[in-house]
């Protein structure tokens, strides 16, 4: 199976890299890292809301609406660029389930802050066991925005 991921400079790669592998290492038992299961329906909202704008090829308002830490970090014409490859590789979504929602607070390398890597069990009409990791935060305004997506 192939690895999609969207490219992002070092740092907000490594702020990627903690997010995402919070599942990983919650499944290995190291207490390293502060994460725990949080549920939280207005980030769950937004991230489908999100989601549905990939699943609809609508990748310039995907990259509008996400967070500052994305959009600051991956230009809007390169990351439809990479949205537009994975899509040809798994076909639109025709599904998508929320299966675990985990909470980091303040992580390292990452500004200050709440963070959520919500995991969905989503169905591709052509790679039908992947699945979707959202990072989500906070923007000023309390609203949850997505400052990461990662599809394994």
């Amino acid at each position: 199976m192939k690895l999609h991921f969207i490219s992002l400079p070092c740092g907000a790669r490594r702020l990627l890299a903690l997010l995402m592998a919070v599942p990983l290492l919650l499944a290995l038992a190291l207490p390293a890292l502060a994460a725990e299961e949080a549920g939280d329906p207005a980030a769950d909202q937004a991230a489908q809301a999100w989601l549905a704008l990939i699943d609809h090829g609508k990748y310039a308002t995907a990259w509008d609406q996400a967070g500052e830490l994305l959009r600051k970090n991956i230009a809007k014409a390169e990351f439809e660029k990479r949205l537009a490859k994975v899509a040809e590789t798994t076909g639109p979504a025709t599904q998508r389930n929320l299966v675990r929602s985990l909470e980091l607070k303040n992580p390292p390398e990452a500004p200050p802050g709440k963070y959520l890597v919500l995991l969905y069990a989503p169905l591709f009409i052509k790679q039908p066991k992947l699945i979707e990791q959202v990072a989500m935060s906070q923007n000023a305004d309390k609203q949850w925005k997505v400052v990461g997506y990662y599809l394994r």
